[in-house]
């Protein structure tokens, strides 16, 4: 998965034509290294590369050197030289493993995470698949979809904790720990992580806030 930005002395190419050739001349390049390799235009500047190649003869490090060799190279178009910064993400999946159309969905999702790293995280300019980072954001992902329904039905509980003056046996004050009652959240700090991404702080310390009056009404 890439994504390309052409640059011509410094300033950014508006022409959409002339952009659309400098892309071409990158990806026959690009062919041109890698025999057998599909194209794939997701939206104007983002492909997808299928490149089939055969792990006891071949150096997948190698490969991916000579893509991005090419990729970084200059071209000559309509007699300018034109620069090209590409940010490329890579998946390595066994054709073996892709039997059923779920499977297929699955390496489709990888690939769209890979391309996501990329669009997210601006300073990358390769991002490698990992599992387990990959895991991680399905679990985010599957958590998240509970923050509508923990603040909508206000599944949050409080505990007030005491720091006790011990000679004087009373207590100084109360810390205030939040729980929450969704079974999406097992880690309160996941929780607290997810707030502040998805900017839902405000309507959580609302719903703390009342229950800590409501606890001092009821003298808890």
């Amino acid at each position: 998965a890439v994504e390309m930005d052409t640059h011509a002395a410094g300033y950014s190419i508006y022409d959409v034509e002339l952009e659309t050739r400098i892309q071409r001349s990158l990806i026959l390049r690009a062919k041109e290294q890698c025999s057998g390799m599909e194209v794939f235009s997701v939206i104007f500047g983002e492909y997808l590369f299928i490149v089939p190649y055969d792990a006891k003869n071949e150096d997948k490090s190698m490969l991916r050197e000579r893509l991005e060799d090419s990729f970084q190279r200059p071209v000559e178009v309509d007699g300018k030289t034109i620069s090209s910064f590409v940010r490329t993400g890579y998946l390595d999946i066994q054709a073996s493993d892709i039997i059923s159309y779920e499977d297929a969905q699955m390496c489709l999702d990888k690939i769209l995470y890979c391309m996501t790293r990329l669009l997210k995280e601006r300073t990358l300019t390769r991002y490698e698949f990992r599992d387990y980072e990959y895991e991680s954001y399905l679990k985010k992902k599957r958590r998240v979809r509970a923050l509508h329904t923990i603040i909508l039905h206000e599944k949050i509980s409080i505990l007030f904790q005491p720091t006790v003056h011990l000679a004087e046996e009373k207590p100084l004050y109360f810390e205030v720990l939040t729980r929450v009652e969704h079974d999406a959240y097992e880690n309160t700090g996941d929780f607290f992580s997810d707030l502040q991404e998805f900017s839902k702080n405000r309507e959580v310390d609302r719903i703390i806030f009342k229950k800590i009056r409501e606890a001092l009404e009821k003298g808890e």
